[in-house]
């Protein structure tokens, strides 16, 4: 409502308005996330914040959607909800988890050649450190004289490791471990 009181020149005046106040876009930042195999759930990370001049903190009404844990990841849906004051809004964003390298421990062997062929033993374990990865090792050998690499490889985890074990004295410096080597 309003109202004008006149004066000596003009009449006084009243009557009603209709205010219309539209809702607003609040402000929304979604992060994605990209990291390595580690066995936890990932997910999105996001804020919601409101247009005054001291921001609403809007987090409230913000749902960033699922979370994964495997690779290769996946696409989060996230909403926001809105309420009397500021629009629903949605959209998608990546969650990307890639591959991590397995912990290989690889035990050498040291004996005095007999003739007889001879393999290394060893073990795999996921990046967690949880999930025991030793029934996907390839042992390639058995080997019965030195200077002969040794491969051992976890498909699955695209981890590889090259050994050269010594097996007699000739080959005593030649111990070699590494994912590249």
């Amino acid at each position: 409502a309003w109202s004008f009181a006149g004066d000596g020149n003009h009449n006084a005046a009243n009557g009603t308005v209709d205010d219309n106040i539209r809702k607003a876009d609040a402000v929304i930042t979604i992060t994605p996330y990209s990291g390595i195999y580690d066995g936890q759930a990932h997910g999105i990370s996001g804020t919601a914040v409101g247009v005054e001049p001291t921001p609403a903190d809007l987090n409230g009404l913000l749902d960033l959607g699922a979370t994964f844990t495997d690779v290769p990841g996946g696409t989060a849906s996230w909403t926001f909800a809105g309420n009397a004051n500021y629009n629903a809004d949605s959209g998608t964003a990546a969650v990307t988890i890639g591959k991590a390298d397995a912990t290989i421990v690889v035990t050498p062997y040291d004996v005095v050649y007999d003739g007889t062929a001879k393999t290394a033993t060893g073990s795999a374990t996921s990046a967690d450190g949880v999930t025991d990865l030793s029934g996907l090792l390839e042992w390639f050998g058995p080997y019965g004289h030195g200077g002969t690499d040794h491969e051992i490889q976890v498909p699955r985890q695209d981890a590889r490791v090259r050994l050269r074990i010594p097996i007699g004295p000739d080959d005593a410096d030649q111990h070699q471990h590494g994912a590249d080597d």
